[in-house]
């Protein structure tokens, strides 16, 4: 299908629901709205179409088929959108290529690998074992999960942190140490 017929399909199905109130030869009202869309891509005029017979265009009355200008007006500002989405990705994407990257030494790298498995792991374990008691090896997540859990309970119940860390600590990770 041609560009053209495309357009004439566009026009057909956005005017179909309102073809008992159209006055004036049929010929003329799809001229206007060709004319009316002649410069903006297709694939705007059906979204534009698409959202006018979907009732999603505020300013538009359901009662009425929309004029020419309302439906080239409504195509031009989705076009517009999308070309200010692309022009604002690139240049984020240039900002992105100006930044540095972090270097991170093998060391690093592997404590962070680890420290993410064991965070997906955690999450993904059953909830009883969400409770289980903390090595210290995970102390500072600890530490923070207890802030969590200390802030969450009702001030007149609210432990110390120290107190959940301790009851979330095992007792021969203590003695270990």
């Amino acid at each position: 299908m041609d560009d053209k017929q495309h357009r004439l399909k566009i026009i057909s199905g956005l005017l179909a629901p309102y073809a008992q109130s159209a006055s004036g030869d049929p010929k003329e009202i799809v001229g206007a709205y060709i004319d009316a869309i002649s410069d903006i891509p297709t694939m705007y005029v059906s979204e534009a179409a698409r959202r006018h017979n979907a009732g999603k265009v505020p300013r538009h009355s359901l009662s009425f088929a929309p004029t020419p200008a309302e439906l080239a007006d409504e195509a031009r500002n989705i076009w517009h959108a999308e070309i200010y989405r692309e022009q604002r990705q690139r240049r984020l994407d240039e900002q992105l290529k100006l930044l540095p990257l972090p270097e991170y030494s093998e060391e690093e790298k592997a404590h962070r690998k680890a420290f993410t498995a064991a965070q997906l792991q955690r999450m993904n374990a059953p909830l009883a074992d969400r409770n289980r008691p903390v090595p210290m090896s995970d102390l500072p997540q600890a530490v923070a999960v207890a802030n969590l859990e200390a802030m969450s309970k009702r001030p007149k119940e609210q432990p110390r942190v120290s107190e959940v860390l301790r009851e979330r600590i095992s007792p021969s990770h203590t003695e270990a140490s």
